[in-house]
């Protein structure tokens, strides 16, 4: 094994712990400090001038336990922003951007059932 293989083989297992130690903090949280961390997260961010200039914005879908930003997602489609979301690639194992229009009729359960872009999205 390479040393840039082993460095990214540890990598992964140092982030896979991280995610860990996250989720089990953030199931720790109520409900209710869990939408206050969310709104306060979304306030941060719409608050920065790269989000207020921003055209195009690369995002994620969360899950339960990770921040919500759903709203965030909303306001910048109202705002008209375009929307790019990761999908999952069977073919090679990889996700690429992929942009939606509206955040119900364009998305479908993926990969670990996490919704993702439906395969008629571009």
């Amino acid at each position: 094994m390479t040393e840039n293989s082993q460095d990214s083989n540890q990598t992964m297992h140092l982030k896979e712990a991280l995610r860990q130690v996250m989720r089990h903090k953030n199931q720790a949280l109520g409900k209710v400090a869990h939408e206050t961390q969310s709104l306060s997260i979304r306030d941060t961010i719409t608050s920065h001038p790269n989000w207020q200039a921003a055209q195009r914005i690369l995002a994620y879908l969360p899950r339960k336990d990770e921040p919500n930003i759903l709203p965030l997602l909303h306001m910048a489609l109202d705002e008209g922003k375009t929307i790019a979301l990761p999908q999952y690639q069977q073919s090679n194992g990889a996700y690429r951007p992929v942009i939606i229009s509206h955040l119900e009729k364009d998305l479908e359960p993926g990969l670990y059932g996490i919704l993702e872009p439906k395969s008629t999205c571009i």
